[in-house]
């Protein structure tokens, strides 16, 4: 089929297009076919990463500043922090079991 979408299809190969399609589209598979086995998400692998991600925010806390001459920059670090803290961790939890369902939408 691949090889179909790199050559086009034209009158010589169109009947293996069909067949193709109509196999495809039926569901048939072959004796012979092994299906690959992907490996799957154990969720212990989210856990680390959000517990990573938690950790590497703890370390970096914003402290109680005033925004007034050289603290205005920190000041301006700090708050996109917050929301990025408060954004992201919250959409990772959320999200996370129904990730596979949000990937599906875009392929």
């Amino acid at each position: 089929m691949y090889e179909l979408g790199k050559v086009g299809i034209n009158e010589s190969n169109r009947d293996l297009a069909l067949e193709l399609l109509i196999k495809s589209k039926s569901g048939y598979r072959p004796d012979d076919f092994v299906p690959v086995v992907k490996p799957n998400n154990p969720i212990w692998i989210r856990l680390f990463a959000v517990a990573v991600f938690i950790y590497i925010a703890s370390l970096f806390r914003p402290k109680t500043l005033l925004g007034l001459g050289k603290m205005k920059n920190k000041l301006v670090l700090y708050n996109i922090w917050i929301k990025l803290v408060l954004v992201t961790l919250p959409a990772i939890l959320i999200l996370g079991p129904f990730w596979k369902t949000i990937v599906k939408w875009f392929y």
